[in-house]
């Protein structure tokens, strides 16, 4: 009945060093190159401290994968307000090349629905706009700024963004 309702479960767990360490997997993961470079881009001026996309449930990531023709740009909400989306004209016909998904998170006793829209750009795009030289907010579609602007708790000025990061992220090969 319930592998009817679902198209996958997926746990993610994450380790500090030390964790990773004394359960014998950090060997396996360390000693291959980084799969991935991961910025998350801000408010300008945002600071560990003080985080306000995040804080209003938005993550604008951008992800720079080793050995992959062409990189990620997602904008995820969380939590996604079900009404919000089903109003939002951002999920009627999403161009070529641009992909909702909207999953479900529990963590404990919380239940949160999650919506993202993820599209793809050209290998290097990523680089060249957390360079100096181009601006992060550019990298975002016409559908994902409707997506956020129809579905985003609070509007958002994506001009005045800042990329933190990246963060070098390895692949776990899969626990059997």
């Amino acid at each position: 009945m319930v592998g009817d309702l679902l198209d996958a479960v997926e746990l993610r767990v994450t380790l500090s060093p030390a964790q990773a360490r004394a359960a014998g997997v950090w060997d396996v993961v360390a000693d291959g190159p980084p799969v991935s470079r991961i910025w998350f881009c801000e408010k300008r001026g945002a600071c560990p401290e003080r985080l306000p996309l995040l804080e209003a449930g938005v993550v604008l990531r951008l992800d720079e994968t080793r050995g992959c023709p062409d990189e990620a740009v997602l904008v995820r909400l969380r939590p996604l307000r079900r009404s919000l989306l089903s109003a939002s004209r951002a999920v009627r016909g999403l161009p070529e090349g641009e992909r909702l998904d909207v999953t479900a998170v529990w963590r404990g006793e919380q239940r949160l629905l999650v919506g993202q829209i993820t599209t793809r750009r050209a290998a290097g795009t990523v680089a060249r706009a957390v360079s100096s030289a181009v601006r992060p907010h550019l990298l975002f579609t016409a559908g994902q700024r409707r997506f956020l602007a129809d579905c985003a708790e609070r509007p958002l000025d994506l001009a005045d963004l800042s990329a933190f990061g990246p963060v070098t992220a390895w692949r776990r090969p899969a626990v059997t």
